[in-house]
């Protein structure tokens, strides 16, 4: 009955060592040192293309010359048995030759590659760093794949770097969410929509982004906001990229088939046939799209009379009265402005069209 002096029994790993928690038991881990390099400590991840310098496809030479050596490294992929084999021999064999942990791998490796299955496409290396706390995943057959940065007690030390919009290991959902606007929120307005695509589009990830887009929308093809999305990101590599001429109209084409759906199955799909009219009145004049773009614009009239006014539908009356002026039906042109404007007000567009501003 005695009181016990739980100091005693606590536990607290040496100057330059972390506590780690195993199956086996409890074991002291060596805390990696971080690099001197800012940059390298705590480097950024970009959406789309990698860590730092290290660019996803890189093989596993380029990540080590963007990042330096790992920490740890060590195969990953699918066994048999004379893949075992195979690997046990090639480990004595470094062994033998004094490689280090590092170099040793990268041949065992090398003995991967040629028990590959092809289905699996798994084969590759684990970078560890953990002075940094992320480790990297570099396939044999598509380079870099993955990232993923830890907090402690994951790895011996946690992710210090940030996103490439300051997200950090810790941050709230709030503030991912705030940093992250996504695409497909209905609360989403164009201006953010056309902000992010900018971003992208500076960043070089258009095609990364319109992938992952087609990819979603194959799998969920009944979501009409993620189908409606897809079709505008097939519109971006013109409004953002320098494409003209036969690819420009390929991807036009993409949209336009996109937008068709959509109306297939809900034709009275605003944002479908707004973007869908829109996007023919900028048609060369010599594929005839002008008079489709007038056509879909006089529907959309007819069928927002039917729906509870939105400020948005001005923007309907001002491009439709602005292709009845190109085509030389003044006008009509300026009485679908007015009819707008009687609706609309406060539309500094449409009065600017009628000589009101």
């Amino acid at each position: 009955n005695e009181p016990l002096d739980a100091s005693l029994f606590s536990l607290a790993p040496p100057e330059g060592y972390t506590l780690s928690d195993h199956r086996s038991g409890v074991v002291y881990m060596p805390v990696p040192p971080a690099p001197g390099d800012a940059k390298l400590a705590s480097p950024t991840v970009t959406f789309g293309r990698g860590i730092g310098k290290a660019r996803f496809g890189m093989s596993v030479d380029e990540v080590v010359e963007a990042l330096g050596r790992p920490e740890e490294a060590s195969p990953y992929g699918s066994f048999s048995p004379e893949k075992e084999r195979a690997l046990e021999q090639a480990y004595k064999e470094a062994k033998a030759k004094g490689l280090d942990d590092f170099e040793r791998n990268k041949l065992l490796t090398k003995v991967q590659r040629s028990f590959r299955d092809e289905k699996l496409q798994r084969e590759g290396m684990l970078l560890k760093y953990q002075g940094r706390g992320f480790e990297l995943h570099v396939s044999d057959a598509e380079g870099l794949k993955f990232v993923k940065c830890y907090a402690p007690p994951q790895l011996t030390r946690g992710f210090t770097g940030r996103t490439s919009r300051g997200i950090g290991m810790g941050a709230t959902r709030e503030q991912i969410e705030e940093a992250y606007a996504t695409l497909l929120g209905p609360d989403v307005d164009g201006d953010d929509i056309e902000k992010v695509w900018a971003e992208l589009a500076e960043a070089g990830l258009l095609e990364e982004a319109i992938a992952y887009l087609e990819e979603q929308a194959e799998l969920y093809p009944e979501n009409e906001d993620l189908q409606f999305q897809l079709g505008v990101a097939y519109l971006q590599p013109m409004n953002h990229g320098n494409v003209a001429g036969a690819e420009a109209g390929q991807w036009a084409m993409k949209a336009d088939g996109t937008f068709d759906r959509i109306l297939k199955s809900n034709p009275e799909n605003w944002e479908a046939r707004f973007t869908k009219a829109v996007s023919y009145s900028f048609w060369p004049p010599v594929f005839g799209k002008q008079q489709a773009a007038i056509d879909h614009f006089e529907i959309l009239v007819g069928q927002q009379a039917n729906q509870a006014s939105n400020p948005k539908f001005a923007q309907t009356h001002l491009m439709l009265g602005n292709l009845y002026f190109q085509t030389g039906q003044g006008e009509k042109a300026k009485e679908t402005w007015s009819n707008g404007l009687a609706q609309y007000p406060e539309d500094a567009e449409l009065r600017k069209q009628l000589g009101l501003e």
